[in-house]
C-alpha cells in the first residue's frame, strides 16, 4: 500500500495542525463525501498500466486515511480521559458506567442496522471504538487485546495475504462460517506477526555485533 512508502511526518501533517474534535468531524465528514463519490461512480474507472497502478494506491490512501487520522486525533486530544470526566462529572458511579455503555451501544446498533446506511459507518465505527474501549473489562480480557494491539500492525498488513492472494487465495474461506473464519484469519495472522518480530529481534541482535 502507498501509505507506507509515505514519510509520517506528511501523513500526520493534518493531525498537528488541526484541533481534535474539528480534526474528527472533517474526517467524517470526508469520510461521507468519498462513500457518495464511489457510490455514484463520480471518479473514472480503471486505469491501464503503472498509471493504473498508481491511481488505484490512491484511491486506496483516501479511503483509509481519514480512519488513521482519526486514531492520531482521538490520541492527541485524550478524548477518552475527557469521556470518562465527562461521565464522571454526569454522577456516573463507576459500577453503573458499564450499563449505560452498553445501553449506548443498543441503542446504536439498532439504530444504525434500522438506517442501513453505509455512509454512517464512520461516526458507527467512532461511537463503538468509544463505548468499547470505555467499558471496565475484566483483567483477561484486558490482557487479549494489549496482546492483539501489539500484532496490530502485522495483522493489519498480512490478513489479505491469506483469503486473496497466491498461494493462499481461498485458504480462510475454508473455515465457511464468519466466525470460524475470524478466528482462522487471526491464529494465521498473529503467527506470521510473531515470525515477523522474530526476525527483527534476530536482525536487531545481528546487527550490535
Amino acid at each position: 500500500m502507498i501509505i507506507l512508502v509515505i514519510p509520517t511526518s506528511i501523513i500526520l501533517f493534518p493531525v498537528r495542525k488541526m484541533e481534535a474534535r474539528h480534526g474528527i468531524s472533517v474526517c467524517i465528514l470526508i469520510q461521507m463525501v468519498w462513500w457518495f463519490i464511489n457510490r455514484f461512480s463520480i471518479l473514472p474507472g480503471q486505469l491501464d498500466g503503472y498509471l493504473g497502478f498508481i491511481y488505484k494506491e490512491l484511491l486506496n490512501l483516501i479511503g483509509v486515511i481519514p480512519y488513521i487520522w482519526i486514531g492520531a486525533f482521538i490520541c492527541k486530544g485524550h478524548l477518552l480521559d475527557e469521556i470518562e470526566k465527562i461521565l464522571q462529572n454526569k454522577g456516573i458511579k463507576r459500577h453503573k458506567k458499564n450499563l449505560v455503555l452498553l445501553l449506548i451501544g443498543v441503542i446504536l446498533f439498532i439504530g444504525y442496522t434500522s438506517l442501513n446506511k453505509s455512509v454512517l459507518i464512520g461516526i458507527a465505527g467512532i461511537c463503538t471504538f468509544f463505548v468499547f474501549n470505555l467499558l471496565n473489562k475484566p483483567f483477561w480480557i484486558e490482557n487479549i487485546f494489549l496482546c492483539l494491539g501489539k500484532h496490530s500492525t502485522n495483522i493489519w498488513l498480512t490478513h489479505m495475504f491469506f483469503y486473496c492472494v497466491d498461494p493462499f487465495a481461498g485458504l480462510v474461506q475454508k473455515g465457511q462460517y464468519p466466525l470460524v473464519m475470524m478466528l482462522f484469519i487471526l491464529i494465521l495472522t498473529i503467527g506470521t506477526s510473531s515470525f515477523i518480530k522474530l526476525i527483527q529481534r534476530l536482525i536487531e541482535r545481528g546487527s550490535q555485533y
